[in-house]
């Protein structure tokens, strides 16, 4: 669940994943955002400096929390979820140090497996805000925190509950997304091995077994990320602006010409890209043409 409200010198950008199926995640996840923008509006006028804006948008996990606990019926089953808020604020510029520019701070409080990356307007580089927020996961399925009655006593699980402040400038982009997203940026989901990441390793589970996989994976992920904003500051000049460029992912990953994949391995490839969302003609052609090469070899 995301939700945001943007003025001309601040603004707020909350999501919200809940945790498993179901309506119970669902319902803790769409409370949250809602006391989260809620009580964020309401201190507004009293956030006046970086240390304001992370008080108060700890306190606002907290009546996230209470608000999602709180029972409409006396049966009702309550989930849990993950949580990401941050404000964007225009900075004064200080008389004794001015800047040449109009500066800007994005503060952010997570608890979870929730991201938010900022991408330079300039150079598109990348920089994951949450950076350590996977780091330390049990296990695959580990979240690392929600908010919720998780524990035994009722109280949410805050292992990586934390604050980030990052500088930024008119023109950068902040982008928050859930694991549904990011998880799509991992080397794994996009069908590479440790070894196409010069990793000496014949698997992820085995590689895992050996470090964690967070320190490579993140690295990765804003590489990619990097890759993709270049690649459509490229296509601007023919008026392309997606921001997630399907051709691009096709042809730096899996292109037809690509005379390591056979045609049974590309084909494979391209069904599993096409099953993570990226619907394009030329995916579809390229899988028309293995899928007549396929059959022809059997």
């Amino acid at each position: 669940r995301y939700g945001s409200y943007l003025f001309e010198h601040r603004g707020i950008i909350v999501v919200a994943d809940g945790c498993n199926w179901g309506e119970r995640p669902k319902k803790a996840a769409v409370r949250a955002r809602d006391s989260v923008l809620k009580y964020l509006m309401e201190k507004m006028v009293k956030i006046t400096k970086v240390e304001d804006a992370k008080l108060y948008l700890l306190r606002s996990f907290n009546v996230a929390h209470k608000a999602i606990c709180q029972k409409t019926t006396e049966n009702e089953e309550i989930g849990s979820t993950t949580l990401l808020a941050g404000l964007l604020l225009e900075l004064v510029p200080d008389e004794n140090n001015p800047v040449n520019e109009t500066e800007w701070a994005f503060v952010c409080c997570s608890v979870g497996d929730c991201k938010a990356f900022l991408i330079d307007g300039v150079t598109n580089c990348v920089r994951d805000i949450t950076q350590d927020n996977r780091v330390g996961q049990q296990h695959s399925g580990d979240c690392g925190g929600r908010l919720g009655p998780v524990t035994a006593n009722g109280e949410p699980d805050l292992r990586n509950l934390s604050t980030s402040c990052i500088s930024c400038r008119a023109g950068d982009m902040i982008f928050a997304c859930s694991d549904g997203v990011h998880d799509n940026l991992h080397p794994k989901s996009l069908g590479l091995d440790p070894s196409d990441l010069n990793l000496n390793y014949e698997s992820w589970e085995v590689l895992q077994e050996k470090m964690d996989l967070e320190n490579i994976t993140g690295g990765f992920r804003m590489k990619f990320l990097e890759d993709i904003f270049n690649k459509n500051d490229n296509e601007n000049n023919n008026n392309n602006n997606n921001m997630f460029d399907n051709n691009y992912l096709l042809s730096s990953n899996f292109d037809s010409d690509n005379e390591e994949l056979d045609d049974v391995e590309l084909y494979d490839k391209l069904q599993y890209l096409r099953e993570l969302g990226f619907p394009s003609n030329e995916i579809e052609q390229a899988l028309e043409a293995c899928n007549g090469n396929v059959q022809k070899a059997a």
